[in-house]
Protein backbone atom coordinates (compact mmCIF):
# COMPACT_ATOMS: atom_id res chain seq x y z
CA UNK A 1 0.00 0.00 0.00
CA UNK A 2 0.79 3.46 -0.46
CA UNK A 3 2.01 5.90 2.26
CA UNK A 4 1.09 9.16 0.84
CA UNK A 5 -2.77 10.68 1.37
CA UNK A 6 -2.51 11.95 -1.49
CA UNK A 7 -2.12 8.65 -3.49
CA UNK A 8 -4.57 6.13 -4.54
CA UNK A 9 -4.75 3.14 -1.90
CA UNK A 10 -4.38 0.84 -4.62
CA UNK A 11 -7.04 -1.44 -4.41
CA UNK A 12 -9.18 0.08 -2.42
CA UNK A 13 -9.75 3.47 -4.33
CA UNK A 14 -10.08 6.96 -2.36
CA UNK A 15 -8.14 9.46 -3.09
CA UNK A 16 -6.25 9.93 -6.44
CA UNK A 17 -2.79 8.54 -7.42
CA UNK A 18 0.21 8.69 -9.93
CA UNK A 19 -1.03 8.12 -13.32
CA UNK A 20 -0.01 7.44 -17.09
CA UNK A 21 2.69 8.76 -18.53
CA UNK A 22 2.31 10.42 -21.46
CA UNK A 23 3.59 9.85 -25.02
CA UNK A 24 4.88 12.63 -27.28
CA UNK A 25 7.58 13.26 -29.78
CA UNK A 26 7.84 9.25 -30.06
CA UNK A 27 10.46 7.54 -32.85
CA UNK A 28 9.75 4.21 -34.17
CA UNK A 29 13.39 3.09 -32.83
CA UNK A 30 13.04 -0.02 -30.48
CA UNK A 31 15.00 -0.16 -27.26
CA UNK A 32 16.94 -3.33 -26.81
CA UNK A 33 17.11 -2.91 -22.78
CA UNK A 34 15.20 -6.47 -23.16
CA UNK A 35 17.89 -8.26 -22.92
CA UNK A 36 19.70 -7.02 -20.10
CA UNK A 37 16.65 -6.98 -17.60
CA UNK A 38 14.99 -10.20 -15.68
CA UNK A 39 12.21 -11.84 -17.52
CA UNK A 40 8.85 -11.99 -16.25
CA UNK A 41 6.72 -15.16 -16.18
CA UNK A 42 3.69 -15.38 -18.66
CA UNK A 43 0.98 -12.50 -17.93
CA UNK A 44 3.28 -11.91 -15.17
CA UNK A 45 1.51 -11.76 -12.45
CA UNK A 46 4.33 -13.22 -9.68
CA UNK A 47 5.92 -10.20 -9.73
CA UNK A 48 4.57 -8.08 -6.95
CA UNK A 49 3.40 -4.51 -6.68
CA UNK A 50 1.83 -2.13 -9.27
CA UNK A 51 2.35 -0.55 -12.50
CA UNK A 52 0.76 3.25 -12.12
CA UNK A 53 1.74 4.89 -16.12
CA UNK A 54 2.80 3.53 -19.56
CA UNK A 55 4.25 5.01 -22.51
CA UNK A 56 5.60 3.56 -25.50
CA UNK A 57 7.22 4.34 -28.87
CA UNK A 58 6.49 1.49 -31.12
CA UNK A 59 5.24 -1.82 -30.95
CA UNK A 60 8.35 -3.36 -30.07
CA UNK A 61 9.37 -0.78 -26.73
CA UNK A 62 6.91 0.14 -23.74
CA UNK A 63 7.79 0.96 -21.15
CA UNK A 64 5.89 0.55 -17.30
CA UNK A 65 6.35 2.48 -14.01
CA UNK A 66 5.25 1.69 -10.27
CA UNK A 67 6.23 0.61 -6.96
CA UNK A 68 6.95 -3.00 -5.98
CA UNK A 69 5.85 -5.01 -2.63
CA UNK A 70 9.27 -4.46 -1.10
CA UNK A 71 8.52 -0.42 -1.04
CA UNK A 72 10.71 0.75 -4.02
CA UNK A 73 10.68 1.98 -7.49
CA UNK A 74 9.61 -0.53 -10.30
CA UNK A 75 10.79 -0.55 -13.87
CA UNK A 76 9.28 -2.60 -16.48
CA UNK A 77 9.89 -2.69 -20.57
CA UNK A 78 8.00 -4.65 -23.41
CA UNK A 79 10.31 -5.86 -26.05
CA UNK A 80 7.92 -7.20 -28.63
CA UNK A 81 7.40 -10.67 -26.92
CA UNK A 82 7.79 -9.80 -23.23
CA UNK A 83 7.80 -7.58 -20.09
CA UNK A 84 11.25 -7.13 -18.13
CA UNK A 85 12.28 -5.97 -15.18
CA UNK A 86 14.91 -3.45 -15.57
CA UNK A 87 16.56 -1.76 -12.46
CA UNK A 88 15.87 1.42 -11.27
CA UNK A 89 17.43 3.59 -8.60
CA UNK A 90 15.37 3.90 -5.17
CA UNK A 91 16.38 6.30 -2.72
CA UNK A 92 14.80 5.32 0.34
CA UNK A 93 12.05 3.00 1.48
CA UNK A 94 8.82 3.84 -0.25
CA UNK A 95 10.17 5.60 -3.24
CA UNK A 96 7.84 5.01 -6.17
CA UNK A 97 7.30 6.29 -9.68
CA UNK A 98 4.09 7.37 -11.44
CA UNK A 99 4.60 8.57 -14.63
CA UNK A 100 6.66 7.93 -17.69
CA UNK A 101 7.16 9.99 -20.90
CA UNK A 102 9.65 8.81 -23.99
CA UNK A 103 11.20 10.24 -26.72
CA UNK A 104 13.31 7.97 -28.54
CA UNK A 105 15.33 4.27 -27.54
CA UNK A 106 17.69 6.79 -25.69
CA UNK A 107 15.68 9.23 -24.10
CA UNK A 108 13.35 8.81 -21.81
CA UNK A 109 11.97 10.33 -18.15
CA UNK A 110 9.85 8.79 -14.89
CA UNK A 111 9.13 10.49 -11.82
CA UNK A 112 7.75 10.02 -8.61
CA UNK A 113 8.72 10.27 -4.75
CA UNK A 114 11.20 9.06 -2.55
CA UNK A 115 10.94 7.51 -0.10
CA UNK A 116 11.13 10.97 2.40
CA UNK A 117 8.45 12.92 0.13
CA UNK A 118 10.87 14.20 -2.35
CA UNK A 119 10.37 14.63 -5.81
CA UNK A 120 11.91 11.68 -7.42
CA UNK A 121 12.84 12.33 -11.68
CA UNK A 122 14.88 9.31 -12.97
CA UNK A 123 16.68 9.37 -16.67
CA UNK A 124 16.95 6.76 -19.06
CA UNK A 125 19.93 7.01 -21.55
CA UNK A 126 19.33 3.83 -23.27
CA UNK A 127 21.75 1.83 -21.51
CA UNK A 128 20.50 2.87 -17.71
CA UNK A 129 18.10 4.66 -15.60
CA UNK A 130 20.01 7.12 -13.47
CA UNK A 131 18.62 9.65 -10.99
CA UNK A 132 18.87 13.64 -11.98
CA UNK A 133 18.57 16.81 -9.29
CA UNK A 134 14.96 17.88 -8.54
CA UNK A 135 13.86 20.74 -7.06
CA UNK A 136 11.53 19.89 -3.67
CA UNK A 137 9.42 22.87 -2.36
CA UNK A 138 8.88 22.01 1.35
CA UNK A 139 8.79 18.86 2.79
CA UNK A 140 6.14 17.11 1.47
CA UNK A 141 6.32 16.62 -2.62
CA UNK A 142 5.72 13.81 -5.11
CA UNK A 143 5.50 13.74 -8.65
CA UNK A 144 2.45 12.25 -10.41
CA UNK A 145 2.97 12.70 -14.30
CA UNK A 146 5.57 13.82 -17.02
CA UNK A 147 5.40 14.95 -20.50
CA UNK A 148 7.94 14.75 -23.07
CA UNK A 149 7.80 17.44 -25.99
CA UNK A 150 11.81 17.43 -26.96
CA UNK A 151 15.23 16.40 -25.19
CA UNK A 152 14.89 20.11 -23.76
CA UNK A 153 11.19 20.88 -23.17
CA UNK A 154 10.37 18.29 -20.58
CA UNK A 155 7.39 18.78 -18.16
CA UNK A 156 6.32 17.52 -14.74
CA UNK A 157 3.04 18.14 -12.20
CA UNK A 158 2.44 16.60 -9.14
CA UNK A 159 2.13 18.80 -5.33
CA UNK A 160 4.73 20.25 -2.50
CA UNK A 161 4.73 21.63 0.39
CA UNK A 162 3.48 24.91 -1.40
CA UNK A 163 0.34 23.42 -3.23
CA UNK A 164 0.34 22.46 -6.81
CA UNK A 165 3.82 22.07 -8.42
CA UNK A 166 5.30 22.31 -11.74
CA UNK A 167 8.73 21.37 -12.91
CA UNK A 168 10.40 22.07 -16.66
CA UNK A 169 13.83 20.33 -17.87
CA UNK A 170 14.94 22.57 -20.55
CA UNK A 171 17.83 20.25 -21.25
CA UNK A 172 20.14 21.30 -18.57
CA UNK A 173 18.16 20.93 -15.47
CA UNK A 174 15.14 21.03 -13.84
CA UNK A 175 13.46 23.92 -12.50
CA UNK A 176 10.14 25.17 -10.63
CA UNK A 177 7.63 27.01 -12.64
CA UNK A 178 4.95 29.39 -11.35
CA UNK A 179 0.90 27.84 -11.72
CA UNK A 180 -1.74 29.48 -10.22
CA UNK A 181 -2.78 27.98 -6.69
CA UNK A 182 -6.46 27.74 -6.37
CA UNK A 183 -8.19 28.12 -3.40
CA UNK A 184 -7.55 25.30 -0.75
CA UNK A 185 -5.79 22.50 -1.22
CA UNK A 186 -5.19 21.61 -4.89
CA UNK A 187 -3.03 18.87 -6.50
CA UNK A 188 -1.92 18.19 -10.04
CA UNK A 189 -2.47 14.32 -11.18
CA UNK A 190 -2.12 14.29 -14.68
CA UNK A 191 -0.31 16.70 -18.09
CA UNK A 192 -0.74 16.47 -21.75
CA UNK A 193 0.64 18.91 -24.51
CA UNK A 194 0.46 18.86 -28.33
CA UNK A 195 2.73 21.63 -28.94
CA UNK A 196 4.86 23.95 -26.40
CA UNK A 197 1.92 26.12 -26.73
CA UNK A 198 -0.80 24.21 -25.79
CA UNK A 199 -0.75 21.74 -22.86
CA UNK A 200 -2.90 20.76 -19.85
CA UNK A 201 -3.16 20.01 -15.96
CA UNK A 202 -5.38 18.02 -14.02
CA UNK A 203 -6.04 17.02 -11.04
CA UNK A 204 -8.15 18.77 -7.67
CA UNK A 205 -8.68 22.18 -6.22
CA UNK A 206 -10.91 24.80 -5.42
CA UNK A 207 -13.57 21.67 -4.63
CA UNK A 208 -13.81 19.80 -7.76
CA UNK A 209 -11.76 18.70 -10.63
CA UNK A 210 -9.07 20.75 -11.48
CA UNK A 211 -8.37 22.23 -14.98
CA UNK A 212 -5.11 24.16 -15.60
CA UNK A 213 -3.45 24.96 -19.70
CA UNK A 214 -0.70 26.80 -20.67
CA UNK A 215 0.09 29.03 -23.54
CA UNK A 216 3.65 29.00 -24.48
CA UNK A 217 3.95 31.97 -21.57
CA UNK A 218 2.30 31.21 -18.98
CA UNK A 219 -0.27 28.82 -16.52
CA UNK A 220 -4.07 29.85 -15.92
CA UNK A 221 -6.57 28.33 -14.90
CA UNK A 222 -9.54 27.20 -16.88
CA UNK A 223 -13.49 26.79 -16.21
CA UNK A 224 -14.20 22.97 -15.19
CA UNK A 225 -17.29 21.86 -15.51
CA UNK A 226 -16.43 19.14 -12.46
CA UNK A 227 -19.20 18.44 -10.03
CA UNK A 228 -18.44 19.94 -7.10
CA UNK A 229 -17.73 18.30 -3.62
CA UNK A 230 -15.63 14.93 -4.37
CA UNK A 231 -14.83 15.31 -8.43
CA UNK A 232 -11.33 14.48 -9.38
CA UNK A 233 -9.46 14.91 -12.41
CA UNK A 234 -6.72 12.10 -12.90
CA UNK A 235 -5.82 12.00 -16.55
CA UNK A 236 -6.09 14.20 -19.64
CA UNK A 237 -4.73 13.00 -23.14
CA UNK A 238 -4.86 15.75 -26.05
CA UNK A 239 -4.25 15.30 -29.86
CA UNK A 240 -4.97 19.47 -31.41
CA UNK A 241 -6.14 22.29 -29.60
CA UNK A 242 -9.65 21.64 -30.66
CA UNK A 243 -9.88 18.22 -29.08
CA UNK A 244 -8.54 17.33 -25.65
CA UNK A 245 -10.49 14.64 -22.93
CA UNK A 246 -10.20 14.65 -19.23
CA UNK A 247 -11.21 11.24 -17.00
CA UNK A 248 -11.81 10.85 -13.63
CA UNK A 249 -14.18 10.53 -10.69
CA UNK A 250 -17.38 11.96 -9.47
CA UNK A 251 -18.49 10.75 -6.19
CA UNK A 252 -19.43 7.48 -7.03
CA UNK A 253 -19.10 7.69 -10.92
CA UNK A 254 -16.66 7.66 -13.63
CA UNK A 255 -16.60 11.13 -14.87
CA UNK A 256 -15.56 12.20 -18.77
CA UNK A 257 -14.49 15.73 -19.85
CA UNK A 258 -14.20 16.82 -23.12
CA UNK A 259 -12.42 20.26 -24.82
CA UNK A 260 -13.82 21.59 -28.09
CA UNK A 261 -11.10 24.39 -28.92
CA UNK A 262 -13.50 26.80 -26.53
CA UNK A 263 -14.80 24.97 -23.37
CA UNK A 264 -14.42 22.10 -21.24
CA UNK A 265 -17.93 19.88 -21.08
CA UNK A 266 -18.99 17.05 -19.37
CA UNK A 267 -19.84 13.87 -21.71
CA UNK A 268 -22.13 10.80 -20.49
CA UNK A 269 -19.99 8.26 -19.49
CA UNK A 270 -20.24 4.20 -18.28
CA UNK A 271 -20.74 3.38 -14.59
CA UNK A 272 -21.00 -0.15 -14.18
CA UNK A 273 -21.12 -0.31 -10.85
CA UNK A 274 -20.92 1.58 -7.74
CA UNK A 275 -17.38 3.92 -6.54
CA UNK A 276 -16.05 3.74 -10.69
CA UNK A 277 -13.53 5.44 -11.83
CA UNK A 278 -11.33 6.39 -14.55
CA UNK A 279 -8.14 6.80 -14.17
CA UNK A 280 -5.70 7.33 -17.51
CA UNK A 281 -6.88 8.10 -21.04
CA UNK A 282 -4.99 7.96 -24.29
CA UNK A 283 -5.93 9.58 -28.01
CA UNK A 284 -4.49 8.15 -31.00
CA UNK A 285 -7.20 10.07 -33.13
CA UNK A 286 -10.70 12.23 -32.90
CA UNK A 287 -12.70 8.69 -33.25
CA UNK A 288 -10.35 6.54 -30.97
CA UNK A 289 -9.66 7.29 -27.54
CA UNK A 290 -9.68 4.62 -24.20
CA UNK A 291 -9.91 5.16 -21.23
CA UNK A 292 -8.93 2.80 -17.83
CA UNK A 293 -9.80 2.45 -14.40
CA UNK A 294 -12.03 0.30 -11.78
CA UNK A 295 -15.54 -0.50 -11.34
CA UNK A 296 -16.00 -1.15 -8.08
CA UNK A 297 -13.94 -0.86 -5.48
CA UNK A 298 -11.92 -2.64 -2.66
CA UNK A 299 -11.90 -6.93 -3.15
CA UNK A 300 -14.37 -6.69 -5.75
CA UNK A 301 -12.88 -4.00 -7.95
CA UNK A 302 -12.53 -5.39 -11.52
CA UNK A 303 -10.86 -4.02 -14.10
CA UNK A 304 -12.79 -0.70 -16.65
CA UNK A 305 -11.84 -0.24 -20.38
CA UNK A 306 -14.35 2.67 -21.69
CA UNK A 307 -13.58 3.51 -25.51
CA UNK A 308 -14.87 6.67 -27.92
CA UNK A 309 -15.68 5.65 -31.31
CA UNK A 310 -16.26 9.56 -32.07
CA UNK A 311 -20.04 9.27 -31.35
CA UNK A 312 -20.44 7.74 -27.58
CA UNK A 313 -18.39 5.82 -24.84
CA UNK A 314 -18.95 2.38 -24.68
CA UNK A 315 -17.58 -0.27 -21.92
CA UNK A 316 -15.43 -2.80 -23.71
CA UNK A 317 -14.60 -6.43 -22.49
CA UNK A 318 -11.54 -6.07 -20.22
CA UNK A 319 -9.59 -8.90 -18.13
CA UNK A 320 -9.61 -8.96 -14.26
CA UNK A 321 -6.53 -10.90 -11.93
CA UNK A 322 -8.02 -13.38 -10.37
CA UNK A 323 -9.09 -12.16 -6.93
CA UNK A 324 -9.79 -8.96 -8.98
CA UNK A 325 -7.75 -5.90 -9.95
CA UNK A 326 -7.97 -2.61 -11.56
CA UNK A 327 -5.99 -0.32 -14.27
CA UNK A 328 -4.29 2.96 -14.23
CA UNK A 329 -2.43 3.68 -17.24
CA UNK A 330 -2.92 3.37 -20.88
CA UNK A 331 -0.70 4.38 -23.71
CA UNK A 332 -2.11 4.41 -27.75
CA UNK A 333 0.34 4.45 -30.21
CA UNK A 334 -2.53 3.42 -32.86
CA UNK A 335 -5.75 2.05 -32.97
CA UNK A 336 -4.42 -1.38 -32.98
CA UNK A 337 -1.27 -0.52 -30.60
CA UNK A 338 -2.33 -0.27 -27.02
CA UNK A 339 -1.31 -1.53 -23.86
CA UNK A 340 -3.08 -0.48 -20.01
CA UNK A 341 -1.44 -1.77 -16.81
CA UNK A 342 -2.15 -1.60 -13.15
CA UNK A 343 -2.53 -4.22 -10.28
CA UNK A 344 -4.17 -6.68 -8.75
CA UNK A 345 -6.01 -7.39 -4.85
CA UNK A 346 -3.76 -9.84 -4.63
CA UNK A 347 -1.01 -7.36 -4.93
CA UNK A 348 0.54 -8.37 -8.34
CA UNK A 349 1.23 -6.25 -11.23
CA UNK A 350 -1.67 -6.22 -14.01
CA UNK A 351 -0.63 -5.61 -18.08
CA UNK A 352 -3.29 -5.83 -20.68
CA UNK A 353 -2.63 -5.64 -24.76
CA UNK A 354 -5.73 -4.35 -27.21
CA UNK A 355 -5.25 -6.75 -30.20
CA UNK A 356 -6.97 -4.79 -32.59
CA UNK A 357 -10.34 -6.84 -31.38
CA UNK A 358 -10.04 -7.80 -27.80
CA UNK A 359 -8.00 -6.96 -24.58
CA UNK A 360 -5.56 -10.05 -23.43
CA UNK A 361 -3.32 -10.10 -20.21
CA UNK A 362 0.04 -10.58 -20.75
Amino acid sequence: MVKSSLLRTFGVLALPTVLVGTLVGASTAAATVGARGAALPAAVTSLGGALVGDAAISGQSAWAVGYSNSASTLVVHWNGVSWRQIPSPSPGSGAQLGGVAVLSARNAWAVGETGTFKTLILHWNGVAWRQVASPSSGAFNLLQHVVALSASNVWAVGNGGSGLEILHFNGVSWKLVPCPQPAGAGFFLGIAATSASNMWAVGYGGGKGLIEHWNGSAWKIVTSPAPTGGSYLYSVAANSATNAWAVGYNGTKTLILHWNGAAWKQVASPTPAASSSLQGVAITSNNNVWAVGSAGSGPSAKSLIVHWNGRSWRQVPSPTPIGGGWLQGVTALSAGTTWAVGGGNYHHIFTVRWTGTTWRQQ
